[in-house]
């Protein structure tokens, strides 16, 4: 569904939040998202296709606890297929990047401009390795560096301009190395003078400065970024100072906070309480409100 940014207004670190959603016993909510009524929203799938649909045609609620509308009347999904990602974009320009990043680390550079018609029944994005999908999707260009941040708290920051341009039906190559029993949370476009926040299901969680983070060549294992004393990372965003964020839970709970709100702490530090949360309920996702 599409709400209006000021339905929720901006509280304290450490708040419970609004609830943003209705949802049923067996849902939760995956994915919170800022954008522009003119943006082309992207709909990646499990199996590696997309799908487009531009904003204004996401029904807007004037409810907070409306329960949106089925996606499957707005866009032609199968039903073997499953969302993974969304991404909002402006315009398909040219010089510009779409990357791709699976839960294994596997990450595929192509471009933007390949998006701009996607028919109804929607493209290839990418050729899937098995036994993953589709986590995180960013547009970037050739000056850009990079950061992927795993769920047992590794990061990696390397340039965008490593990876090879590859055709909208190819797979990607290897952009993290990661443990058995580790996967990706999250990959963003490194910005200056800003910090990476992450978040365990908990709520628990800090900034700390990109400049600890050195660049290095793509396929490594990085460096930790958070205590695992505080528990696994759910949810990961590059942000400015000068930024609100909101930050959304499985049961559809939101919390709309300023950026310097948050802690700035060393990387392996374990953080503060920045969103108190009912019983059963977790951390999802994150979303930036960007000057």
């Amino acid at each position: 569904k599409r709400m209006p940014l000021e339905t929720y207004r901006v509280q304290q670190r450490g708040g419970r939040g609004v609830a943003g959603i209705s949802i049923r016993e067996e849902e939760t909510v995956r994915r919170l998202l800022v954008a522009d009524t003119l943006d082309t929203m992207l709909f990646f799938t499990n199996t590696g296709r997309v799908y487009s649909l531009k904003c204004y045609k996401i029904p807007q609620e004037t409810s907070r606890i409306a329960k949106g509308t089925p996606l499957v009347k707005l866009i032609a999904i199968s039903e073997e297929e499953r969302v993974t990602e969304v991404l909002p974009v402006p315009e398909f320009v040219a010089g510009y990047f779409l990357l791709m990043m699976t839960s294994k680390g596997v990450i595929k550079r192509t471009a933007l401009e390949n998006f701009s018609s996607v028919r109804s029944n929607g493209i290839i994005a990418m050729k899937m390795p098995k036994g993953q999908e589709l986590i995180s999707t960013r547009i970037a260009t050739d000056q850009d560096d990079l950061i992927v941040v795993s769920e047992k708290a590794q990061a990696i920051r390397f340039p965008a301009a490593e990876l090879r341009i590859a055709s909208r039906t190819s797979g990607g190559v290897r952009g993290m190395r990661l443990a058995p029993d580790d996967k990706v949370i999250q990959m963003d476009v490194v910005m200056p003078d800003a910090s990476l926040l992450v978040l365990t299901k908990s709520g628990q969680g800090k900034c700390s400065r990109l400049a600890n983070y050195r660049q290095q060549s793509r396929g490594g294992s990085g460096v930790k970024t958070l205590s695992l004393k505080v528990g696994n990372v759910v949810a990961a965003r590059v942000i400015n100072d000068s930024d609100e964020v909101m930050i959304q839970s499985a049961q559809g709970v939101v919390i709309r906070m300023r950026g310097d709100a948050i802690p700035i702490q060393g990387r392996i530090r374990r953080g503060a309480s920045i969103m108190k949360l009912d019983e059963g309920d977790e951390v999802m996702s994150i979303a930036d409100l960007r000057e």
